[in-house]
């Protein structure tokens, strides 16, 4: 006998709750129940594989496959998201992408949408490194940790964003919610307010952490990246000259993504007209803070 939608709904959050993470199961269905007009019937009828060709012989398959739908359908659309993310289309891209894949692969995404149990600052770091071509469009629904690429042309925050997720230090939902919505008027709402580093102690940044400089009196107009230890810093379009000093000297990259000495950047960012700076007024005119990834209560 065939499955009623309801079941089928029910079935996938009891997966979720059994095989991953029963607060996790809990919050899908919350989130679910909370989207204006759905109900579990619904749901559940957007759960149906064999309806669109991809009904697995394994049954424990099927349901990893539909309770991977269920959380894609709970963060990536509205109240959790900003937008719907999560179309019809989205759902067959996820079924198809796990036609070739064990219920084991299939559990690993599921538990993208918590954070890593256990978690290094120099994941972050290493992030960081290896996350840099700056090609494509991000995917969020279907980013896996393993990807490389932060976008074609992201943005300060986009990198940090990305960055954080392939180190473990955030999980789906707040990608689904933080990270694709942030800008340079919320990036301390999603990232955390940080804790101010004073101008002797820029080039100490712990590796792992994530910066932030602003201009004084306006964190509106800032800059975010990582600290790679040792003086080193990464980011994602760089402000890169100022008048009457040297250009950036990149280690690595470029502008678009770059790893540098954090003091010269600061000291051009100091003396850039963005941030209130000249070449008569080269000092004071940025605050520089420091957030610690590992307890930021703003990552999730």
């Amino acid at each position: 006998m065939a499955r009623t939608n309801q079941e089928r709904f029910d079935e996938a959050v009891k997966y979720i709750k059994d095989k991953i993470d029963a607060g996790l199961a809990a919050e899908v269905q919350q989130k679910i129940t909370a989207q204006p007009g759905v109900t579990k019937d619904l749901a559940g009828a957007e759960l149906s594989l064999k309806g669109h060709g991809f009904h697995f012989s394994s049954n424990d398959k099927n349901m990893a496959l539909r309770g991977l739908m269920l959380c894609q359908m709970a963060y990536f659309r509205p109240p959790h998201a900003q937008f719907n993310y999560c179309d019809n289309d989205v759902l067959d891209a996820t079924r198809l992408a796990c036609k070739g894949k064990t219920e084991a692969l299939i559990q690993a995404d599921i538990r993208l949408y918590l954070k890593k149990p256990i978690r290094h600052l120099a994941d972050v770091a290493d992030a960081a490194k290896r996350v840099k071509k700056v090609e494509g469009v991000v995917d969020a629904v279907h980013r896996q940790i393993a990807d490389d690429n932060v976008s074609k042309a992201p943005v300060c925050y986009h990198g940090v964003s990305a960055w954080l997720f392939a180190a473990g230090m955030v999980s789906k939902r707040w990608y689904a919610r933080e990270g694709l919505k942030i800008d340079g008027n919320t990036a301390n709402q999603q990232l955390g307010q940080g804790v101010t580093v004073k101008e002797s102690d820029w080039g100490a940044i712990p590796e792992g952490y994530v910066w932030n400089i602003h201009r004084t009196n306006d964190p509106t107009t800032c800059h975010w990246g990582v600290s790679l230890g040792n003086g080193i810093a990464a980011a994602c379009n760089n402000t890169d000259s100022s008048p009457g000093l040297p250009p950036l000297n990149y280690i690595v990259g470029n502008t678009a993504y770059g790893q540098f000495n954090f003091v010269e950047l600061c000291n051009i960012l100091n003396a850039n007209a963005k941030y209130g700076g000249s070449t008569a007024k080269n000092t004071g005119n940025i605050v520089v803070k420091k957030i610690n990834p590992m307890n930021e209560a703003a990552l999730y």
